[in-house]
């Protein structure tokens, strides 16, 4: 499945296609599986996820109850952003710090939704090794310039030119 292409800002849009991604059955009332009749309840107070209520049983429930994204605070916006790095193979930390959130509480989300994700859209790409800009080598390791032998610190004693 080839990543969507989509407006982060729009919320809506990203709300939806994410629902298609987790739901492509359509959504279902988890807890007696009724799909006619689910209404909207209201949003969540963080990301303004829609809550729903399904008339058959009045039960309430979050569209991600039951998948991967179940107990997310995360917008469906961030969601998207999320599954794009991940995809694309960026550090946790990058993504943390592009998110304004914490790399160990993302770093258990991304363990926990990591399988969906490549199963989807595929593994990161396997990086080749980065060259130290320094020295040209493969490894990350920056080594210091060697030093030349026959180098003779300077002396004003031995310079002939002083008098």
């Amino acid at each position: 499945m080839e990543f969507p292409k989509l407006d982060f800002a729009d919320e809506e849009a990203c709300f939806e296609a994410l629902l298609e991604l987790v739901h492509p059955g359509g959504l279902r009332c988890p807890h007696c599986g009724q799909q006619e009749g689910l209404h909207i309840h209201g949003h969540h107070k963080h990301n303004c996820t829609p809550y729903y209520r399904c008339s058959r049983c009045r039960q309430k429930f979050s569209p991600w109850a039951g998948t991967v994204f179940e107990g997310t605070h995360h917008s469906p916006s961030d969601l998207w952003r999320i599954i794009q790095r991940l995809t694309a193979g960026w550090h946790l930390t990058d993504i943390a710090r592009e998110l304004h959130c914490q790399r160990a509480r993302l770093s258990e989300f991304c363990h926990k939704i990591a399988p969906f994700v490549w199963k989807h859209f595929g593994p990161p790409p396997k990086k080749p090794p980065q060259k130290n800009s320094q020295t040209g080598h493969e490894s990350g390791i920056q080594s210091q310039p060697a030093k030349k032998s026959c180098e003779i610190p300077y002396s004003r004693e031995a310079d002939p030119n002083s008098s």
